[in-house]
């Protein structure tokens, strides 16, 4: 499979958001600028059939923010052909089946963070919920050379905690929370998890004391806030 590179100036007529700008559009305009050429061309989904349903039902989302199974085939032409591809799986079982695929142990590449090595930073979003699931399936020292596997380390407790509290807010952290349990693994315990904007305060019920844990990386602003509205890996 051959591998195209196009630069782009689309960036500069929007500005930034969710950490990223018009990611979405800068794929299809690339790929409907060359559709002489490509016949057919498969996006990852964002997002589950399933979890689109949530979406609407149950969070009080805006549903067009999660219906790119069925706006993306419109922008489709007489030539070429755009396709959500893996709606039928939630994100942690697509992390799950890359886990053992030596070509992902060589080039996964999620992260957000422009890198010059183009590695993975370890803490920003994408890189989180690529990492906990990883974690969870035993997996996560077969990506270490992909990944900044001691700054996540760090930052994990953070997360799991913010995931368990969050999980009736944020269909991300839902998905991960009930992959834990599927898999019985331990995360920690939801009435002892609070988030207050985005710090989170785990409560140790054995001292009484709180353990307080802010997030100060320059790196995740927005992003754990618009998880829903984000894109694809």
């Amino acid at each position: 499979m051959s591998f195209v590179p196009i630069n782009s100036n689309i960036h500069k007529f929007k500005r930034t958001a969710y950490g990223q700008t018009l990611f979405f559009l800068a794929i299809y305009s690339c790929v409907l600028a060359l559709q002489n050429a490509i016949r057919r061309y498969y996006i990852g989904s964002a997002i589950s059939y399933m979890y689109m349903k949530k979406a609407s039902a149950e969070n009080n989302c805006d549903f067009v923010e999660f219906c790119e199974a069925f706006f993306v085939p419109l922008l489709s032409t007489e030539r070429t052909e755009l396709i959500i591809d893996g709606c039928q799986y939630r994100r942690v079982d697509k992390v799950k089946k890359l886990a053992d695929w030596d070509i992902a142990k060589k080039y996964l590449n999620v992260c957000h963070i422009y890198r010059k090595d183009s590695s993975n930073c370890g803490v920003c979003v994408k890189c989180l919920r690529t990492l906990l699931p990883l974690e969870i399936l035993g997996k996560l020292d077969d990506f270490a050379h992909l990944f900044d596997v001691e700054k996540y380390r760090e930052r994990s407790l953070w997360y799991k905690a913010k995931c368990v509290a969050e999980a009736d807010k944020n269909l991300f952290f839902q998905e991960i929370v009930e992959f834990a349990a599927e898999n019985n693994f331990p995360m920690p315990i939801r009435r002892d998890c609070y988030t207050i904007g985005r710090q989170v305060v785990i409560f140790d019920n054995e001292d009484n004391e709180d353990n307080t844990n802010n997030d100060n990386n320059d790196n995740n602003d927005n992003n754990d806030n618009n998880a829903n509205n984000e894109d694809n890996e």
